[in-house]
């Protein structure tokens, strides 16, 4: 059984869309949670979630190297960052929204939650 790494290109060269569109949502994302949380809260749930997505990161491809034996698993996967935190944001913003009625019908309402 052969565990294959999906890669994203051969080059190393970084386009302007891998660089915009990661801190798209991060800016903007971070623009509605920052207020209300304030700037040390928000560097804290950044730092947090940053060293958590590192350490299961490390952890799977430590696994699969376990597994393999493939030292392509060690050497040539390039883990892009801010995936992690920014599903973290989504989740926060997410839970932040109030709830809203967005259609009522016979059978009940649908709602944002």
């Amino acid at each position: 059984m052969k565990f294959t790494v999906i890669k994203l290109g051969e080059r190393d060269s970084i386009s302007i869309c891998v660089v915009y569109v990661p801190f798209h949502p991060f800016v903007f994302l971070g623009k509605l949670i920052e207020p209300l949380w304030g700037t040390r809260e928000m560097l804290l749930f950044f730092g947090i979630v940053n060293v958590a997505v590192v350490i299961f990161c490390v952890s799977y491809y430590l696994f699969l190297y376990a597994i393999t034996f493939d030292p392509a698993m060690l050497f040539e996967v390039k883990i892009h960052g801010l995936s992690g935190y920014i599903a973290a944001v989504a989740v926060t913003v997410r839970q932040i929204m109030p709830d809203h009625v967005l259609l009522r019908t016979p059978l009940g309402k649908i709602t944002n939650r």
